[in-house]
């Protein structure tokens, strides 16, 4: 934080990739594009050591494999059981080429063979490896074991509803993948059985997921800016008014918690709840909690640098899914102050409430402060502000907020200190055109630590 307020980014840290995985970031870039027709797929089928196959030191590439290209843009998992867009078999050095793919479409390569092992039992191999086809140019893709279980964890991904098939998800595979090698490379990774194929990885999956889990970092995460007009953060609903869930939370080891807001919008994106959750984090990454009105139900699962989950009302009339990042694509951090606000000037006794200030990579920024006392209602006891921050001064400019008096547009400031070297944190606020009675509606100062 102490950083981020300095230079306006956090730099990224990723475990270390392998060569292979690095050969595969330069072949899958972003973004889609017109539906037209593509140069080659083409890539190598490697068979990594320690497999049925035989006894090596290194991969060695699979020649003779029948490989399958499957078109996963409209029906995700399902199309795995149907016919293969394109089936070609590798060489004798384990290449192959796809003649078309189609610009903005997601695609599963499986390869299989049936080997003899090193006791003699026929087994066959089932290997594969997820690709975003982004432009009109030649994609190169591997299919080895690691890819094998990314591209597995992608499909639990939508199988989950989490993410959808045509979104391009070559970023999610690229981290679960490097996540995989670095456990390789100390020793913690599970066994991968490569005679299954991608949608019986499950086991290993989750196995792996909790070896993750086990290292959990003080983080904080935050949903893609919830303004913008192409935001899909929150999931169906069963409102008419199509209500969406915004969660913006922090994951702290110490506790084994994490302390999270949960936003609950309208279909113009417009704030009409709020309110905090705390929940125990599981060995596993996950975790579940209810908002302290109990309103609402919120369970989630930490995915090293991701998090997703649920969220219900006690009503059952809305729900749906969240999902918030601790970093965007460009590598720059997300941040947050959890702590305590205390207003000042005419109100006497001074008011308390405990919230933060979560801040997106891009600068936007929410502030979230609630008085927990029983006696304080959401509209005086709550308040939520939205705006921009400004980075290397700390200083957050409130645009809109909620509760809002009839007809007029809150505004304020959020001022940040840090205290060089350490987490501290301490700032000033002010907030304007809150609701009657509001007791936040007023300046007051915060402390609390950085994320």
């Amino acid at each position: 934080m102490n950083d981020l307020l300095k230079s306006g980014r956090f730099t990224r840290l990723l475990v270390a990739a392998s060569p292979l995985l690095i050969a595969s970031v330069a072949g899958c870039g972003g973004g889609g594009g017109a539906i037209t027709k593509a140069a080659a797929l083409s890539g190598t089928v490697t068979v990594p050591s320690g497999t049925p196959t035989r006894g090596v030191s290194g991969s060695i590439p699979l020649p003779g494999a029948t490989v399958n290209l499957y078109d996963i843009t409209n029906s995700g998992v399902a199309a795995l059981s149907g016919t293969p867009s394109e089936t070609t078999t590798s060489d004798s050095s384990g290449n192959y080429s796809f003649s078309n793919t189609t610009a903005g479409h997601s695609y599963i390569v499986e390869a299989t063979k049936t080997v003899t092992s090193s006791t003699g039992t026929p087994t066959t191999l089932q290997l594969g490896s997820y690709v975003h086809v982004a432009a009109t140019t030649p994609v190169t893709e591997p299919v080895d074991q690691d890819t094998t279980v990314a591209s597995s964890y992608v499909l639990q991904q939508i199988s989950s509803n989490v993410v959808t098939p045509s979104d391009d998800l070559t970023t999610i595979e690229q981290n679960f993948e490097a996540t995989v090698a670095a456990q390789a490379a100390a020793g913690t990774a599970p066994t991968i059985d490569l005679t299954k194929g991608l949608e019986q990885h499950q086991s290993e999956v989750a196995s792996v997921e909790t070896e993750a889990a086990k290292s959990i970092a003080r983080l904080a995460f935050v949903s893609k800016d919830p303004w913008a007009s192409n935001s899909s953060d929150s999931g169906d609903s069963g409102s008419s008014s199509q209500a969406h869930g915004l969660v913006q939370l922090v994951s702290d080891p110490t506790t084994s918690t994490v302390q999270a807001v949960i936003l609950i919008t309208d279909g113009n994106w417009n704030v009409t709840d709020a309110d905090q959750v705390t929940a125990t984090i599981a060995s596993d990454g996950s975790f579940s909690g209810s908002s302290t009105d109990g309103l609402y139900k919120i369970t989630g699962q930490l995915d090293g640098g991701e998090a997703h989950g649920t969220w219900t009302a006690s009503t059952g009339n809305v729900s749906g899914h969240w999902e918030a990042t601790s970093h965007n694509d460009a590598g720059t951090k997300s941040a947050a102050v959890i702590g305590t606000f205390t207003t000042s000037g005419n109100i006497a006794p001074a008011n308390t409430g405990t919230g933060g200030v979560f801040i997106m990579p891009d600068g936007r920024a929410i502030a979230f402060v609630q008085d927990g006392s029983s006696t304080a209602s959401h509209s005086t006891g709550t308040a939520v502000t939205l705006g921009t921050a400004v980075i290397t001064t700390g200083t957050m400019t409130v645009t809109n907020g909620w509760p809002a008096a009839t007809g007029v547009i809150p505004s304020g400031t959020v001022v940040v200190t840090t205290s060089p070297g350490t987490s501290a944190v301490k700032g000033t606020f002010t907030f304007l055109g809150l609701a009657k009675g509001n007791e936040f509606n007023n300046s007051g100062t915060f402390a609390g630590n950085s994320y």
